[in-house]
């Protein structure tokens, strides 16, 4: 029997280590993070353990540690995840950008009251453009809503809706971590082409950072003709309609045009030009500061006008979410306004004042830090969604004819609604 010698067994020793050195320091960033977020999360969130009890948090944290060698990055993404959507808290968050937007599909979808449409595609997938997209490796997307659901943190449908659709190209190596759909070269999207016809197609999964250019349906995607569309907030004159329009599509302050001022400006035309109504446009926005809410809300109160016959409306939909469903929900109830649209993504009561967390491997968290018990009737409701009053869907139909039914109604007069 041969025998390496003596002075070659730490050469021996030396090479097997560095082959397993890559994976050793693998596991070592995880677990590095996973306790830094555990860490910082039980020690700084105000309720950390309102929904998931401590022990059971304890318990599924120390299995993720012991399982990291055994998992893919994917499935490890995919069980934190899960931990953090199961605390409860919409606010909590770890990135995992290097895990599930590695591989992506070359379409963005938008779902209407009438089904859930392809809006954007990379220009080899164009004639996708206004498809209803009903399947995908033959599961329906309701079927996948539904398996992907305890991954979210969510506690409104329309929050979690605006979240899939957003995710939705982004989310093939979640689906395969956890244990979804696998991710494979090509994957298979079924549905009903934009003239009616029924369509079956394989798209290629790539490298998200490699997408070539896109293609966006009319009246889509970020490149608006109108920049002044884009803007955090500005407000119109609708003569006609006696209407002044106030779209706030962020509450975060614009330092090259504050609120202040704006707000000030929006106020004055309205006395100015002798407008009957006020409609607010909340749709999109997703929070910010609620100083910028309570300046609203203070000068809307001060209209006296506003506050009868539903002269004041609010525009809402599922992407109403943090400061700006308080905002919909604080001038319903203490500025007399009427909710138009569909149901806000967020409730009134929650975590806020978020506090971002770089862990040791670069990537980010966040958490929420203070409770704001908003509805002071019922302070320990934090899962009552925020409904309108004249409940309005926008179906793609609508987009096509370049209709906006929920703005159609809030501009209507009173007597005609």
């Amino acid at each position: 029997m041969n025998y390496f010698p003596r002075w070659f067994i730490p050469f021996i020793l030396a090479a097997v280590l560095f082959g397993q050195a890559p994976e050793m320091a693998r596991i070592r960033a995880w677990r590095a993070d996973i306790e830094g977020f555990a860490s910082h999360f039980t020690s700084r969130h105000p309720a950390p353990f309102r929904n998931l009890p401590k022990a059971e948090f304890g318990r599924r944290i120390e299995a993720l540690k012991r399982d990291l060698p055994l998992l893919k990055n994917q499935e490890i993404a995919a069980r934190w995840a899960r931990i953090i959507a199961d605390l409860g808290d919409e606010h909590t968050e770890v990135e995992f950008e290097a895990e599930f937007e590695a591989w992506r599909l070359p379409i963005e979808i938008e779902s209407y009251g009438d089904g859930t449409y392809i809006i954007g595609a990379t220009e080899r997938f164009k004639g996708l453009l206004g498809a209803r997209l009903d399947r995908v490796e033959g599961r329906t997307l309701d079927d996948l809503r539904q398996t992907l659901k305890p991954y979210v943190a969510y506690n409104q449908e329309g929050w979690f809706q605006h979240i899939f659709d957003e995710s939705f190209g982004q989310w093939p190596l979640l689906m395969d971590g956890a244990g979804i759909l696998k991710v494979r070269a090509v994957w298979s999207l079924q549905g009903v082409a934009a003239d009616g016809s029924p369509f079956s197609t394989d798209v290629p999964l790539a490298p998200g950072s490699s997408m070539p250019g896109w293609e966006w349906e009319a009246g889509q995607g970020p490149a608006l003709k109108d920049q002044h569309l884009r803007a955090a907030y500005f407000f119109r004159v609708l003569a006609k309609e006696k209407v002044l329009y106030f779209r706030i599509r962020s509450c975060d302050e614009d330092h090259r045009k504050p609120f202040k001022g704006v707000l000030a400006g929006a106020m004055k035309a309205f006395r100015e030009s002798k407008l009957e109504r006020l409609v607010v446009d909340l749709r999109g926005n997703t929070g910010g500061s609620e100083a910028l809410v309570d300046r609203l809300v203070a000068a809307l109160k001060k209209e006296p006008g506003l506050r009868s016959a539903g002269n004041l409306r609010v525009l809402t939909d599922g992407a109403v979410f943090s400061a700006a469903a308080v905002a919909a929900w604080r001038l319903r109830h203490d500025a007399g306004a009427l909710l138009v649209g569909e149901a806000c993504g967020a409730g009134a009561n929650h975590i806020g004042a978020v506090e971002d967390l770089r862990l040791p491997s670069g990537r980010y968290a966040s958490y929420g830090t203070q409770i704001h018990i908003i509805d002071q009737s019922a302070p320990a409701d934090f899962k009552s969604p925020i409904k309108p009053d004249l409940e309005i869907r926008i179906t793609h139909e609508d987009v096509l004819k370049g209709r906006d039914p929920v703005l159609e109604t809030a501009l209507r007069r009173p007597a005609d609604q």
